[in-house]
């Protein structure tokens, strides 16, 4: 692979594809006691949050300014070209650097994380705000025992724009509830609405599109539902959503619950490395009583 940029890779870079596989191949042929990538890169030419982590490892480990970005013809690259294959001493690797905390853009120390509890900044960290918000939405889901599925629509404003999209999905998964098995669902006119607008990822270099949205996603619900009549089925409540939109594959929102089963879900996934696009929705229910959690995969237009 030719190692030669035709723009920058990493944080708020160019982030073209052959750059991008390019940095990568570098990285996996650099040693790791020089800043080379640990854990290697299996797929070349995507962008990810390991991939700006690989970047400010390298650049931490050969004091360069830890911007999480290379840039065509810049030091990090000049290094990189210089270390490229290099072996290691014959008497093992040379004493690592002293490898501070890692500093924000403003260059003050980020606060330390806390491996035993749950750090959403580090699971939200990576999103900025979209012109797009939802506005409503309706649909069904229902459930037995641990299995479950749901579908419906979604109502979704452009404030920039003005343009108004529906956005219709399908999912199923799992979850747990107190009630053994039972049918919620909303209409049209049931209150409904989203919090604040969807943020997109920093895997998105521009605006977030309508597109950007469909394909594979998530849909990580809560539901509770109270008897409103003594001995009747019926029951009313509410739920609120998170839409994962624009996922690279089918076990993403799995991989939230089993990190949510063990306690530290978002300490150890950053969200935006999983998803285009995030919104979080509030909405009525009506239907069978209970109180529950779920995660489901599905498919978005």
């Amino acid at each position: 692979m030719a190692n030669a940029l035709r723009g920058s890779v990493g944080l708020h870079g160019n982030n073209w594809y052959s750059d991008i596989a390019t940095v990568q191949d570098m990285l996996n042929q650099i040693a790791v006691a020089y800043g080379g990538a640990a854990p290697p890169f299996f797929t070349l030419g995507s962008y990810s949050q390991q991939l700006v982590d690989a970047i400010r490892r390298f650049q931490s480990v050969n004091h360069l300014v830890s911007d999480g970005r290379v840039d065509k013809n810049g030091p990090s690259f000049r290094k990189m070209l210089t270390l490229l294959n290099k072996p290691l001493p014959p008497d093992g690797p040379p004493s690592s650097p002293s490898v501070g905390p890692p500093s924000t853009p403003g260059g003050q120390p980020s606060p330390p994380s806390d491996p035993q509890g749950v750090n959403l900044d580090k699971a939200f960290k990576g999103f900025r705000s979209s012109p797009w918000k939802f506005t409503g939405s309706a649909g069904g889901s229902g459930s037995i025992s641990v299995i479950g599925a749901s579908g419906g629509y979604l109502s979704l404003h452009n404030d920039k724009s003005g343009e108004d999209q529906t956005l219709y999905y399908g999912a199923a998964g799992g979850g747990i509830s107190l009630a053994p098995g039972g049918f919620q669902y909303s209409t049209a006119s049931m209150p409904s609405g989203g919090f604040g607008h969807i943020l997109v990822s920093y895997r998105l270099q521009r605006d977030l599109e309508f597109s950007d949205m469909q394909g594979l996603g998530g849909v990580i619900g809560g539901t509770a539902m109270a008897q409103v009549v003594p001995g009747m089925p019926a029951g009313i409540g509410g739920s609120l959503s998170i839409y994962l939109l624009g996922i690279d594959g089918w076990l993403a929102p799995a991989m939230l619950l089993l990190g949510g089963v063990g306690g530290a879900g978002a300490q150890m996934i950053n969200l935006a490395a999983i998803a285009d696009a995030i919104g979080m929705m509030w909405g009525e229910l009506k239907g069978t009583p209970d109180v529950g959690v779920s995660v489901q995969n599905g498919y978005f237009r």
